[in-house]
């Protein structure tokens, strides 16, 4: 039993490495993620941006194993901050089978379901042989990496930076001068309450989508010592998923996920 066991996983393994993506160009795709966000790839890469790709099913072992390297990675190059862009596709999975896979593995890059985010007809058009397949795609629309095996951190990062892709490193960034503490309601409606601990400074905030586009920006405000609250309108964003970020002379000192309905 051991040695079908052992045969059984080398058998997994073998099929992971080899799993592909057959093309050499990418194909422009419209989705939507778990939140609703519409996600066009071409509009990704005509703002000259590197496109990562993580082509994956929530029940593959080895797709939940290197779930939090792709997390990881896409923290290094500024969570879509900067001039990569990362997504996970799922093949078979509806929003909710998604949902759970992303909390439980920690994921807060953008996710397509397969069955109700256009995942499944994705996966279908790029010829994905298995999963986890993850690529790389840079703005002139070619596939330069069509499958990076094992999808670790550092494997990862050496093929966004060899495509182009700068580290950012900005993260979830808690300092002295300013701690995040929570956004409620979330998700938001008309508008969202912010509650930080200021350690007595001038703090401007911003609300970026997933492209990191600015979709709101407000001006600087001094805020005296200890917690704090802010009221900040959302009634002009549509529905979907954001990141409203603290800034501290016009560099991002901390950020928090929201949800608008």
């Amino acid at each position: 039993m051991r040695i079908l066991y052992t045969l059984l996983f080398l058998l997994i393994s073998l099929s992971a490495s080899i799993a592909q993506t057959t093309l050499d160009t990418a194909l422009n795709f419209i989705a939507k993620d778990i939140y609703g966000n519409r996600i066009e790839l071409y509009e990704f890469l005509d703002d000259d941006k590197i496109v990562v790709i993580d082509f994956f099913n929530t029940s593959c072992g080895p797709c939940q194993t290197y779930a939090p390297d792709m997390q990881a990675s896409y923290t290094d190059f500024g969570e879509n901050q900067g001039n990569v862009i990362y997504m996970g596709i799922s093949k078979g999975d509806d929003n909710s089978m998604v949902a759970r896979f992303d909390s439980i593995f920690g994921i807060t890059y953008p996710s397509i379901s397969g069955s109700q985010g256009g995942g499944n007809a994705i996966h279908t058009s790029y010829n994905i042989l298995g999963t986890p397949t993850v690529i790389v795609i840079t703005p002139d629309r070619v596939i330069v990496e069509k499958h990076i095996w094992e999808p670790t951190r550092s494997n990862i990062n050496e093929a966004v930076e060899n495509a182009g892709g700068i580290m950012v490193s900005t993260g979830n960034i808690s300092t002295d001068n300013v701690v995040m503490a929570e956004i409620w309601p979330n998700p938001v409606g008309d508008y969202a309450r912010l509650g930080f601990i200021s350690a007595g400074s001038e703090y401007s905030f911003m609300i970026t989508d997933i492209a990191g586009r600015t979709r709101l920006a407000l001006l600087g405000e001094y805020f005296s010592n200890g917690r704090q609250t802010k009221l900040i309108p959302t009634e002009s964003l549509s529905g979907g998923l954001y990141f409203l970020i603290i800034m501290q002379d016009g560099k991002p000192i901390s950020k928090a996920k929201l949800i608008k309905n």
